[in-house]
């Protein structure tokens, strides 16, 4: 509540500011790096805001984005299909393989891909292949993407299933230590109330994919969950891991979404 409480009042100033200084611009980068830390809420949007550089990481809520420029905006190991562009403008785009866009994605002058391989960085500048990237990362069904969409552990008609985007959102979160049972205020506990997290911790567990500590918490010893290798279960969604186990659990994993479909 808080949080959203100081979005709103952020939003007010930066479409109310009168001087000439970079605070409207400061604001808005601001404002725009918040939008992972508010839960879903209805109305959720920006409007009419200039930003020289911002930061998205996580997942973003639904929200709209309506007459923004953004001079550069980093989203690497973002995932914004929730989010609404509308009139909305992007000079460069930093951006990694696991980065997810919408439909509405406007197509930015540049994209600075940082991908997963040991090519590194990557800067596309020509029209087709900005579209392509954008197609390619979400902006299209993976359905309509042929073959070039059906690579990775995961098949294509699987990646909108509540257990997968569950473990997006699990992978790209910024807690560390994720509390194995609702702490209140813990913001990683938002996990522990999906009816997929029983059973997909459990398959991480047995896959060696998680590290339990005891650490405190309002005063007492509560257990805390670390998801390893997180860039390698986003990557095999979409693309083939060398790690043994993040195989073995996308196998796993699977074949109990299939029992239950």
């Amino acid at each position: 509540m808080r949080v959203r409480t100081c979005f709103d009042a952020a939003s007010d100033l930066a479409r109310a500011y009168l001087w000439t200084d970079r605070g409207a611009r400061n604001l808005g980068g601001l404002l725009i790096t918040m939008l992972p830390a508010i839960p879903s809420a209805e109305n959720l949007r920006l409007e009419d805001l200039h930003v020289d550089e911002t930061l998205l990481q996580g997942v973003a809520p639904p929200a709209a984005l309506l007459r923004v420029t953004m001079n550069q905006i980093d989203v690497r190991g973002a995932d914004l299909r929730d989010l609404r562009f509308e009139d909305t403008t992007i000079v460069t785009l930093i951006a990694d393989d696991s980065t997810r866009v919408p439909a509405s994605m406007p197509a930015p002058s540049v994209i600075r891909n940082e991908g997963f391989s040991a090519e590194g960085e990557k800067i596309v500048t020509a029209g087709d292949q900005i579209e392509r990237w954008l197609d390619g990362h979400g902006r299209r069904p993976v359905t309509d993407l042929g073959r070039s969409g059906n690579a990775g552990l995961v098949p294509a008609d699987l990646r909108d299933h509540c257990a997968i985007r569950l473990l997006e959102r699990v992978c790209r979160s910024r807690s560390y230590w994720i509390p194995e049972r609702r702490e209140k205020g813990d913001h990683g506990s938002r996990f522990v109330d999906e009816d997929e997290w029983a059973e997909l911790l459990g398959l991480l567990k047995a896959h060696g994919l998680v590290r339990i500590e005891m650490k405190a918490s309002s005063g007492r010893e509560s257990r805390f969950l670390h998801i390893m290798n997180r860039q390698g279960l986003l990557q095999g969604i979409r693309n083939k891991p060398d790690d043994r186990k993040v195989i073995a659990f996308y196998h796993a994993l699977i074949k109990e979404i299939a029992k239950s479909e």
